[in-house]
């Protein structure tokens, strides 16, 4: 094992990281919506928290957030439940959010779960 490879930091997303942020995304798609650039860049200029870990050397995760820094009363999100992301569903639901719909994406190749939450 690369010496610090179990270290992770937690810092603040920088501009050289979007290309790393949307990869992980990519590698992820089939549990997550389809991010690029230009989506990632609008998505970073409206929120109040771009975070990232960094495990050793290596990008391993991002995180959003927008209205607990903005005032805002009522949070949503969507999540995979065809094909099914049981990682995604537990972590939603442990944050309070509850499902007030879903829809097909994707070309109806995925269906999600509308979610909604108080911040």
């Amino acid at each position: 094992m690369t010496p610090g490879a179990d270290r992770v930091v937690i810092r603040p997303a920088e501009r050289s990281d979007h290309p790393g942020i949307v990869a992980l995304n990519a590698a992820a798609v089939v549990h997550t919506s389809a991010m690029d650039i230009d989506l990632l860049a609008a998505l970073a200029g409206l929120a109040c928290y771009l975070k990232v870990a960094i495990a050793g050397d290596k990008l391993a995760a991002f995180l959003f957030a927008y209205a607990r820094g903005n005032g805002i009363h009522s949070v949503t999100c969507e999540y995979n439940v065809e094909p099914p992301n049981p990682a995604s569903a537990a972590f939603h639901q442990s944050a309070g959010f509850r499902e007030i719909g879903t829809q097909w994406v994707a070309n109806r190749s995925k269906r999600v779960s509308l979610q909604e939450a108080q911040p």
